[in-house]
């Protein structure tokens, strides 16, 4: 299965040790997950993290290569409105064939949450709820 994380997961991972984005690459491989971004998000997790902990620089370019980083879609291949910033998001997560795209933003994805009629085929989940999935299928 492909999964998609999105800027803010990959901030929380850097931010943070012993995350769900830790716990999501630890049991990547035994579920058979491929993870990816696309470099916009790693772009904007990057800004993020030198402006406000510049100290976490080194976990997140540990944590960018433990996933795959796709170059960004074009944003007009978002079938949905959202925000700007969010657009490439999708269209990236489309774009490289993924079934799941993992965030933490509730305020801008929660109207699309697991609604891949409209979304582009993808599932659009919050990583707890995602990784709570993967323990029910254990």
């Amino acid at each position: 299965m492909r999964v998609f994380l999105d800027a803010n997961l990959l901030f929380a991972g850097a931010y943070r040790s012993a995350s769900n984005v830790d716990l999501l690459i630890k049991v990547a491989p035994a579920r058979k997950l491929s993870l990816l971004t696309c470099d916009y998000a790693a772009g904007e997790a990057r800004r993020n993290i030198e402006a406000k902990v510049p100290n976490r620089l080194p976990a997140l370019e540990r944590l960018l290569r433990a996933i795959d980083v796709a170059q960004t879609a074009h944003p007009h291949d978002c079938p949905i409105p959202l925000r700007e910033k969010d657009r490439p998001i999708l269209a990236s997560a489309i774009a490289t064939r993924c079934q799941i795209l993992l965030t933490g933003d509730k305020r801008d994805f929660g109207k699309w949450l697991d609604q891949p009629g409209e979304t582009g085929g993808v599932r659009i989940l919050m990583i707890a709820a995602f990784l709570m999935e993967l323990a029910g299928d254990a």
